[in-house]
């Protein structure tokens, strides 16, 4: 009887591998393929800085790591934001994770948009959200661009994307290989970029693709053929950094000193624990504050906690650290800022110190609250 018993085990979990590995290869996208570069060895993409696995250490933290647990949460008011912000004057609204609607210069930029009730590739499995989106889909004003970090499902949400490239004609923006995901859910309006790859968007305006240390996948057979980054939106009036989802490295001084100073940084500082599996990946919000730091903006705001659940962390622990880190430097609470799901900030043009548009640049005061 204990032999059948452990026969019918062993067949299960041989169905169980095989249907996992399945699933697995059928969610691997396609990569890129092109030649051997700086970031590329032919087959998969390269970080700036090495990232080294101690899977002892990766188990032991996360043995010893309390999983916290996360509750429903309603938000305030859902932001309903203006058609356009002409002029000098940047105005963020927060929508959840790590979508961040950017309106400044007459240009209207969304950053990872994620408007699914799951980050997964299943609609009955996943993480979920703990929040409702801080803007209502309908109440979005017209788009005209969208850049995506990275391929992982908290990133690159198919059903937002195709939804938003049917009602909006907007630019949409990839990381090398992630095209090809893009094209086959049948979005063809897209364009993919290296790192300090440069776009054009008119008027001044100016999109550079920023490297960044993670890595990507979307099924158990792609891991690293697409490639990751965050994003830099330079203006007339100044620089938005986004960091997209990243661990510690060069990029942010690199940020500094080719680009200058954003006027604002929006970083991650979620996703972290247990540290030993999650520091070569994320940043945790002692390292937000210090990257916030190298690449010299004027102001943050953090991005990438409380919408899904993905690390060990609890609901709040990130939003506590950010604060604690910055009073540890004597830097302004105000200057490294939550904004609540559905807020809106306005963040005030920097001033040039000398005539030369090339010349170092500085924020010109604290970001100000957008006015209900």
């Amino acid at each position: 009887m204990i032999r059948v018993i452990l026969k019918f085990l062993g067949l299960g979990l041989v169905l169980l591998g095989l249907t996992t590995a399945l699933v697995g290869w059928h969610l691997s996208a396609e990569g890129h393929n092109g030649p051997t570069q700086r970031n590329f060895d032919g087959k998969k993409f390269i970080n700036q800085v090495p990232r080294l696995r101690d899977p002892l250490r990766e188990m032991k933290t996360a043995w010893e790591t309390k999983n916290s647990t996360w509750s429903p949460r309603a938000i305030e008011t859902k932001a309903k934001p203006q058609d356009r912000v002409d002029g000098a004057e940047m105005v963020a609204t927060f929508v959840g994770h790590s979508t961040v609607l950017i309106q400044t210069e007459g240009i209207n930029l969304l950053t990872d948009p994620h408007w699914s009730d799951r980050a997964s590739p299943f609609s009955f499995a996943g993480p979920h959200r703990f929040h409702p989106p801080g803007i209502d889909f309908e109440d979005l004003p017209p788009i005209d661009a969208i850049v995506i970090s990275h391929n992982h499902y908290d990133h690159t949400d198919l059903p937002t994307l195709k939804r938003l490239m049917d009602e909006h004609p907007a630019r949409l923006f990839v990381p090398l290989g992630v095209e090809h995901l893009v094209r086959d859910a049948g979005i063809e309006r897209v364009e993919a970029s290296d790192w300090w790859q440069v776009f054009d968007l008119g008027e001044g305006r100016i999109l550079h693709g920023i490297p960044a240390q993670h890595f990507s996948s979307r099924g158990l057979f792609d891991r690293d053929r697409t490639l990751w980054m965050g994003w830099a939106l330079q203006t007339p009036s100044g620089l938005m950094y986004y960091a997209g989802d990243t661990a510690s490295g060069p990029h942010f001084r690199q940020v500094l000193e080719r680009l200058g100073p954003p006027r604002l940084a929006v970083m991650p500082i979620g996703a972290y624990l247990p540290n030993g599996m999650m520091r070569s990946v994320h940043v945790n919000p002692d390292e937000a504050v210090e990257g916030f730091v190298e690449c010299g903006a004027a102001a943050a705001i953090p991005v990438h906690y409380g919408t899904f659940k993905l690390g060990m962390e609890g609901q709040d622990q990130p939003l506590e650290e950010v604060a604690a880190a910055l009073k540890i430097r004597g830097i302004p609470a105000d200057r490294f800022a939550p904004l609540p799901p559905g807020a809106s900030r306005r963040f005030p043009p920097i001033i040039e110190l000398n005539a030369k548009r090339s010349g170092p640049v500085v924020g010109s005061g604290p970001p100000q609250p957008e006015q209900p």
